[in-house]
C-alpha cells in the first residue's frame, strides 16, 4: 500500500512518513504510528499534508484522531482524496467520502473547509483518461477521446459552493485543529 505524508513545521523544517521503505521516507511508518512516531523524533507539526492518502485507512477517523493529536496548537491538515478515481491500490482501497462524510470523520478538527476539484464535466474526461489502464483497443480510444478533451478544455477549476456539484474529481479538505 502506498502511503506518504509530509509533516512540516513553520521554519520550513519537514519530515516525511510512509508505510513503504521505497519511497525513502524519513520514517517508515503507518499513519495510526504518527503519534509515536513524531514524539520520538520531538517533533510537532505545525502542518500535515496528505495527498490520496485516507482513502487507504481503513480506520480512517481513527487515523485523523491520530494527525490531530500531533499537530501544533494552532496546526492544520490539508488532504486531498479522491472522488471518481478508480479503485486503486488492490486490496487497501477502501472508500470514496461525499462531503458530508468528509465533514463526519474531520469532527475532531475545529474549522474544516472542504473544496471540490473539478465538476460533471471534469469528471467524465478524468474516467477516458484513465481509459489506458483499461487495457485493449476500447481503453486506448477513451483514453485518446480523453485526452483530446483535456487538450481543448480549461484546467479543472476549484468549487466551494458543493451544493452545485454533482460530480467532481476529488476534494481537498483544509482542517484547522
Amino acid at each position: 500500500m502506498y502511503f506518504r505524508e509530509l509533516v512540516t513545521k513553520t521554519d520550513g523544517h519537514y519530515l516525511t512518513l510512509d508505510i513503504d521503505a521505497a519511497h525513502n521516507p524519513d520514517i517508515v511508518a503507518d499513519v495510526m504510528d504518527i503519534v509515536d512516531e513524531l514524539n520520538a523524533q520531538k517533533f510537532t507539526p505545525d502542518f500535515i499534508l496528505a495527498l490520496e492518502v485516507f482513502e487507504h485507512v481503513e480506520r480512517i477517523e481513527e487515523a485523523l484522531s491520530r494527525c490531530h493529536a500531533c499537530l501544533s496548537k494552532d496546526g492544520v491538515l490539508i488532504a486531498s482524496l479522491p472522488w471518481i478515481i478508480p479503485i486503486h491500490d488492490r486490496p487497501y482501497d477502501y472508500r470514496r467520502l461525499t462531503p458530508i462524510g468528509l465533514t463526519h470523520v474531520f469532527k475532531d478538527f475545529s474549522s474544516v473547509q472542504i473544496v471540490a476539484r473539478g465538476n460533471y464535466y471534469d469528471s467524465i474526461v478524468m474516467i477516458l483518461l484513465r481509459g489506458l489502464f483499461s487495457g485493449g483497443k476500447t481503453g486506448k480510444a477513451l483514453m485518446l477521446v480523453g485526452s483530446f478533451l483535456s487538450l481543448i478544455s480549461r484546467l479543472p477549476r476549484a468549487y466551494t459552493n458543493l451544493e452545485k456539484i454533482d460530480s467532481t474529481i476529488g476534494y481537498v479538505v483544509i482542517a484547522r485543529k
